[in-house]
């Protein structure tokens, strides 16, 4: 028998970003001549462009301290020294310096040149948060939220997605709509939480793709539409997200209106089960014992459930048995 599987709330994206931008703005001319040869990208003038930066580093300017550890993580015009990175980043954070603050940040809780300190981590993204860097905002959030280097606050951390999300951070978008949708730190709002979902994933988040979707799907906070959340699926499902695909096929599959649908179910079910997910494998193996929307093939069929019993699906198994019986 097919499988009916729905897939819960996608949690918030929990990968730490760096930002390695140059910003010009100073006064000092020998930054702004260096910040003309970066930009050249030549080998030549980036190796110009550091001696530059390091003068003007060494004369105190925050924006040169940080523009020199830069090159020193990522290696241009300069052979790669995390060291010298964090040393530079640290001068540059140490005068207020945002972005240097949130680097070195972020360099304590991945442990990239100094040892792993989570609450150090947390020190240096509070001090670039309250100067408005978006993404301190948004990783110290993470932090509140997991209570890593920092007791767990949810209000806290919906306040400082909030605070990034209001400045367009995608990822920000989305775990602020979670933090609506299940009233973790928000009175629960659901309606907020779909518009801050469609924000999202309208500039292509995926898992606020998928979320709405299934909003959608359900008829929470928004009006009920399998058009809208079958849109949302496939925007997620196009960018390579095997539930967003398998919960194409269902819909499909489930509320189906007419050959094209049946077809459209196949094709996302193949899509899916390809990549290993047992419940697609499953009822693709159906649609092939049937012969709905393909021509009934049982050896096929058989071959889907086997893939999709061997992870332990209990659906594929029954369906093995009962053919085998």
């Amino acid at each position: 028998m097919p499988r009916n599987i729905g897939e819960t709330m996608r949690i918030g994206d929990h990968s730490r970003r760096k930002g390695r931008a140059v910003h010009a703005g100073t006064r000092d001319t020998r930054y702004r001549s260096a910040v003309r040869l970066f930009r050249s990208g030549r080998a030549r003038e980036l190796r110009r462009a550091v001696a530059l930066f390091r003068e003007a580093a060494e004369c105190g300017l925050p924006e040169a301290q940080f523009a020199l550890a830069c090159c020193y993580a990522e290696g241009d015009g300069v052979r790669k020294n995390n060291a010298l990175e964090i040393k530079w980043l640290r001068a540059a954070a140490a005068q207020g310096y945002p972005s240097a603050a949130y680097n070195l940040g972020v360099a304590y809780e991945e442990g990239e040149g100094v040892p792993s300190d989570a609450a150090e981590a947390v020190r240096w993204y509070r001090s670039a948060a309250a100067a408005g860097e978006t993404c301190a905002q948004y990783n110290l959030g993470l932090c509140y939220e997991r209570g890593k280097g920092v007791r767990a606050d949810l209000r806290k951390a919906a306040e400082l997605y909030k605070q990034a999300a209001m400045k367009g951070d995608m990822d920000a978008l989305h775990n602020l709509a979670l933090c609506y949708q299940n009233g973790w730190g928000v009175k629960k709002n659901v309606v907020a939480a779909a518009r801050f979902y469609r924000r999202a994933a309208r500039r292509g988040h995926l898992n606020a793709q998928f979320n709405l979707g299934i909003l959608y799907q359900e008829g929470k906070g928004v009006r009920r539409s399998r058009t809208r959340a079958l849109k949302w699926y496939i925007c997620a499902a196009r960018q390579g997200d095997v539930e967003a695909q398998f919960n194409c096929a269902l819909l499909y599959d489930q509320e189906r209106r007419g050959a094209l649908d049946v077809s459209e179910a196949v094709r996302w079910y193949r899509k899916a089960a390809v990549k290993g997910h047992a419940p697609a494998q499953c009822n693709l193996g159906v649609m092939y014992m049937s012969g709905d929307g393909v021509r009934k093939n049982p050896r096929i069929a058989m071959s889907w459930f086997r893939k999709a019993a061997a992870q332990g699906d209990r659906f594929a198994q029954d369906n093995l048995a009962a053919t085998s019986s």
